[in-house]
């Protein structure tokens, strides 16, 4: 190649490691090169790919486009640690608009994901590569108190209910205050602020 050089990540083992939180990077393929066992990204056969890896930290839909980059691009998204052994799990060829990709897929946390960028009919330019990675829904946690007739005076003394909704992957602690001139512990049996 006459002595010019590829861009760093222009084969699979030397690919770049993006943020498991997703984000925009810019690269090139200029002068890339397609390695011997590389599949053909999005059924094309390419020519100037580059190389990134991701492993989220959340698992759900995620999406990966190269919206912005110069050229027609071809995007392939793999799992495998062989150039020559990778399994499919995602591809687009323009399906961002003006010959970019844009594929949205179902991610797993802590899996390696391979992208990667190639031109079609060996294209070559500028890429802007966008990965927006699943959002954390955070539970929600309500109180109510599931009993009308209660009183501080008789045989029914009440009952509060703590409801979550959302994912129940994860322990949840839940802290609470007691409002009022009543002491807990004194005017009434005992209540932990914590569940």
């Amino acid at each position: 190649n006459c002595g010019v050089s590829g861009p760093a990540n222009n084969n699979f083992a030397s690919h770049t490691a993006l943020s498991s939180s997703g984000g925009t990077v810019a690269g090139s393929n200029a002068n890339a090169t397609k390695e011997s066992g590389e599949p053909n990204h999005a059924g094309y056969a390419g020519g100037k790919s580059v190389w990134w890896s991701w492993t989220p930290s959340v698992s759900g839909n995620a999406t990966i486009s190269t919206v912005g980059s110069s050229f027609d691009t071809l995007l392939g998204i793999y799992t495998g640690t062989a150039v020559g052994s990778l399994t499919q799990r995602a591809m687009s060829d323009d399906d961002g608009g003006n010959g970019t990709s844009l594929v949205t897929f179902s991610v797993t946390a802590g899996t390696t994901y391979q992208i990667a960028v190639d031109g079609y009919l060996a294209a070559s330019g500028n890429i802007t590569l966008r990965v927006t990675a699943p959002t954390v829904s955070l539970p929600t946690v309500s109180l109510s108190a599931t009993d009308a007739s209660a009183s501080e005076t008789g045989p029914d003394s009440g009952t509060f209910t703590f409801s979550r909704t959302g994912s129940t992957a994860s322990a949840l602690t839940v802290n609470y205050t007691i409002g009022g001139t009543a002491v807990n512990g004194s005017d009434y049996t005992s209540i932990a602020t914590t569940v």
